[in-house]
């Protein structure tokens, strides 16, 4: 819907569907935009993802098979978790490194695509479920209130 708007309006640009960690990590998957799902995407270069299994009590990896558990993530750009002495979160051992518990409860395709399935328990943080990247576009102030129309309280950042 939002990219035929988009043609519409004249713009080549595609939504696509991600997940990031803001203030901990960054981006860290990206699903395809020719993709019609709400797939969180697969992880980016760099970007190695654990589930865990809670009935198992036992980390997989990806490659291991469609299954579903709690998102661990491991990247250069993870943050350690803290600013000087002070310690906000801690990283968690997932058997070949430290990773961060996001506490989202996913879904892992044979594709290796990641479908975010809810929470397990509580969160430590708030948690984005989704991510807007529109690649390519100039937004004018008519096509950007429009944007702003279809995702209300979206944060628009001028690069």
């Amino acid at each position: 819907e939002i990219d035929s708007f988009l043609e519409d309006c004249g713009s080549k640009a595609k939504v696509t569907l991600g997940y990031g960690l803001s203030e901990t990590a960054g981006a860290c998957m990206l699903s395809d935009p020719e993709r019609d799902d709400d797939s969180m995407g697969r992880p980016l270069s760099g970007v190695k993802i654990k589930l865990y299994d809670e009935d198992e009590k036992k980390f997989y990896d990806l490659s291991d098979k469609a299954r579903r558990g709690v998102l661990f993530i491991y990247s250069p750009s993870v943050s350690t978790g803290r600013i000087g002495k002070k310690r906000f979160f801690s990283l968690d051992d997932a058997g070949d490194g430290k990773y961060l518990n996001k506490y989202d409860l996913v879904t892992a395709g044979e594709d290796g695509y990641l479908r975010y399935a809810g929470l397990p328990y509580s969160p430590k943080e708030p948690v984005i479920l989704s991510l807007y990247i529109i690649s390519s576009c100039v937004l004018d102030t008519q096509n950007l209130q429009l944007f702003m129309h279809f995702f209300p309280g979206t944060t628009i950042l001028k690069l």
